[in-house]
């Protein structure tokens, strides 16, 4: 199973329609959060699964602030990240999926694209698709699920002029 993560598009509605047509394979889109008006006029008439969370910039947004689901028999936990302070550091955020006992735990906020395993958990910001910080290219993720396998993969969007 493919799942393709995304966030902090900003306004650019443009690359998150690119990313779901570069990903039309996938069977769940995640977008999590600054963006939630771009990722669902994006996904409008896309007959896919798909979860999207609040984040700090989505002032009129109707969206929960976080999702505690499982895909399979993995539960998942996605928030944006900016109520655990995750541009200071991964602690609280980590300590959280923990008590709520997810095996992936799934934040934007910082536009930066990160990935570690631990403490039994995959810890993954797929960086932003607006305004990325670390690189000079819009980055978004990938996580492939088989059996009990979980293998997760950042992408860079390549422009389309």
């Amino acid at each position: 199973m493919r799942i393709v993560v995304m966030s902090d598009s900003h306004g650019r509605v443009d690359r998150v329609k690119q990313v779901i047509e570069q990903q039309s394979d996938a069977e769940l889109f995640i977008f999590l959060g600054d963006g939630t008006k771009d990722f669902h006029q994006a996904m409008r008439g896309v007959p896919k699964e798909d979860w999207c969370v609040c984040g700090n910039c989505d002032y009129s947004s109707n969206d929960e602030y976080t999702i505690l689901a499982y895909v399979k028999d993995i539960l998942f936990y996605c928030t944006h990240g900016h109520q655990w302070n995750v541009k200071y550091d991964l602690d609280q955020l980590v300590n959280e999926a923990i008590r709520k006992e997810a095996k992936v735990v799934l934040f934007g906020h910082t536009h930066e694209a990160y990935y570690e395993y631990r403490d039994g958990i995959h810890v993954l910001n797929p960086g932003s698709l607006g305004h990325p910080r670390g690189s000079l290219y819009p980055t978004y993720a990938v996580i492939d699920i088989q059996g009990k396998n979980i293998v997760c993969n950042h992408i860079r969007l390549e422009e389309q002029h």
